[in-house]
């Protein structure tokens, strides 16, 4: 069952952004983050729930989780690369495996930003996402 949600926009919102992880937790820590930082946000828990999203919506950041059952994040990003209208999307991914050989295959499946933290360190997450958007929506990335 697919289980997605969608915070309310507030006046100041210049971005959406898509979160993908399957634990409900982890999802609505990043969906606080985000949404207090002024984002508006889409939650879903797997990586076809976040493709349906795409084709419905624009976004201008993913937040992906690596480890999912299924389409992985390194899968999803495969994936969204390989579609035009997406290519270009910015995507940070997040693990909690600190591997160099784990992030060396993530940045060749094109992620923009690998974060080691889990979700509750909001700076870990906040800048990353600032730089991404900013970047999206100058055309730089």
């Amino acid at each position: 069952m697919e289980s997605m949600s969608v915070s309310s926009p507030s006046i100041n919102d210049t971005a959406n952004i898509l979160i993908v992880d399957d634990d409900l937790q982890i999802r609505e820590n990043l969906r606080q983050i985000f949404t207090e930082a002024g984002y508006r946000t889409v939650t879903v828990a797997d990586g076809p729930s976040a493709l349906r999203v795409l084709h419905k919506e624009q976004c201008d950041l993913i937040v992906l989780d690596l480890e999912m059952p299924g389409v992985d994040g390194l899968a999803l990003c495969r994936l969204l690369r390989a579609q035009p209208a997406n290519s270009k999307l910015p995507v940070i991914a997040f693990s909690s495996s600190d591997d160099e050989n784990r992030k060396v295959e993530a940045f060749a499946a094109g992620v923009d930003d690998y974060i080691t933290s889990r979700p509750h360190r909001v700076s870990c997450f906040r800048a990353p996402a600032r730089t991404c958007v900013r970047l999206s929506e100058s055309g730089l990335c």
